[in-house]
């Protein structure tokens, strides 16, 4: 009888961390609430995980609902408590939509004590209107080729150009 206990409890603890590690490989989870006490904010904003293309729609949806919000409060919107985020990176041109539509919508982005910011998670950013990090988070991007620019005239950009 205790055998079997034990086995049905080994069953089960693999059930949990292989559902646990599989939530961790999926796309971010985003999170937040809107509040409007006075303008229509984002409260507990967060952007948890790789960043992919559904990534972006959840953004998205979290600050149509916010816009949303405003509208029916007849409230401005603020976006200046910001989005905590804590990413390993992912999908680049899925961090820069981000970046844009936090640049646009003129949202803040704190990143935690705790927490990583890892290759295309920093262009989330760049992009954000306002920048708030704590000591003892982790940025990196990865290494890349820098080339200098081509001799060839139809390969030449404007830098390259003097322009």
């Amino acid at each position: 009888m205790f055998r079997r206990q034990v086995v049905l409890l080994v069953l089960i603890a693999s059930l949990i961390a292989i559902v646990w590690y599989s939530a961790l490989a999926g796309s971010a989870i985003v999170t937040g609430a809107v509040d409007c006490p006075l303008s229509c904010e984002l409260r507990n904003a967060k952007i948890d995980g790789e960043i992919d293309a559904s990534t972006v729609n959840k953004v998205g949806q979290l600050i149509d609902q916010t816009h949303a919000q405003a509208l029916r409060e007849k409230k401005p919107v603020n976006f200046a408590w910001g989005v905590e985020l804590d990413s390993p990176g992912g999908s680049v041109s899925a961090a820069m939509a981000i970046g844009r539509l936090f640049r646009k919508q003129r949202v803040s982005i704190r990143v935690p004590h705790w927490a990583v910011c890892h290759s295309s998670c920093v262009l989330i950013v760049a992009g954000a209107a306002r920048r708030f990090k704590s000591g003892g988070n982790r940025f990196s991007v990865p290494d890349s080729e820098v080339r200098k620019p081509s001799r060839h005239p139809l390969m030449r950009t404007s830098e390259s150009k003097g322009h």
